[in-house]
């Protein structure tokens, strides 16, 4: 897994064959926290995604209504977002453990 400098999104690597896997939001990323099994992408547009860095699919989505732009805390089986003016709590669902 890297990061596109140009581009600021991540890129994957399928280990068996080199074909590149994309792990890209739909708005521009802010942060990105890796944890176990998943990838939490915090994005320009208030949205948190979090994606299984193993099948490369969204697991779940919080839409928070406030930009995200610190790196986001995990604690247990739950990640604690900072988002302009609150700290939101969100249950890492076990796929992603």
């Amino acid at each position: 897994m890297y990061r596109d400098y140009k581009t600021g999104e991540m890129t994957g690597v399928k280990l068996a064959n080199g074909q590149p896997v994309e792990l890209s939001g739909d708005a521009p990323i802010s942060q990105l926290d890796v944890y176990g099994k998943g990838m939490y992408r915090a994005q320009r547009n208030g949205t948190l995604l979090g994606i299984n860095i193993l099948t490369a699919k969204p697991a779940f989505r919080v839409t928070t209504g406030a930009d995200l732009h610190e790196s986001t805390l995990k604690t247990g089986d739950m990640l604690i977002v900072q988002a302009e003016g609150k700290l939101l709590g969100v249950k890492i669902p076990a796929s992603l453990r």
